[in-house]
């Protein structure tokens, strides 16, 4: 099975776990980081790192997510793969697939979005693995991995 590197044109690079964009770190504000960051410039294309099917769609970032931020509509896009797991391409545009839609590994399926009106400059994907369907935005205030979230770093690095 071929796998692909979700943003083809931005250079291969893992956060790592201590890294404030990498998995699993918490932050000052008591938030569970439950991704991991990959930079890259607004409006990049992001691609599908396998065959699978769009299973949720769903507001990632918004204005009211919290007091902490002024969040911009972002959205987030649940792929499950052939081994059952969903990757979860976050703080994205709003895609132009739907739910049930077959993907192919490497296919476009979205566009980096802009996740702060005052950081025009702050872009990058942020990704997730889980082993159950994600239906809404992680609760990232509550200092706790959520249940069925993975490593997404040692997937992204079979890559």
């Amino acid at each position: 099975m071929k796998k692909f590197w979700p943003i083809p044109k931005v250079k291969k690079s893992i956060p790592l776990p201590k890294h404030k964009r990498g998995f699993a770190r918490n932050h000052k504000d008591n938030r569970f980081h439950a991704g991991l960051d990959i930079l890259a410039p607004y409006s990049s294309d992001i691609h599908s790192i396998e065959d699978g099917i769009v299973k949720n769609i769903f507001l990632f970032t918004y204005p009211k997510l919290d007091k902490h931020y002024k969040y911009e509509n972002t959205y987030a896009l649940a792929i499950q793969h052939k081994d059952g797991n969903y990757a979860l391409y976050c703080e994205i545009q709003k895609p132009k697939l739907k739910i049930a839609s077959k993907v192919k590994a490497g296919q476009k399926i979205a566009k980096v979005g802009r996740i702060f009106a005052n950081k025009p400059k702050h872009t990058m994907l942020h990704f997730e693995y889980h082993s159950i369907l994600p239906r809404k935005t992680t609760k990232w205030y509550a200092g706790k991995k959520p249940k069925g979230l993975l490593n997404p770093t040692k997937y992204l690095k079979s890559i």
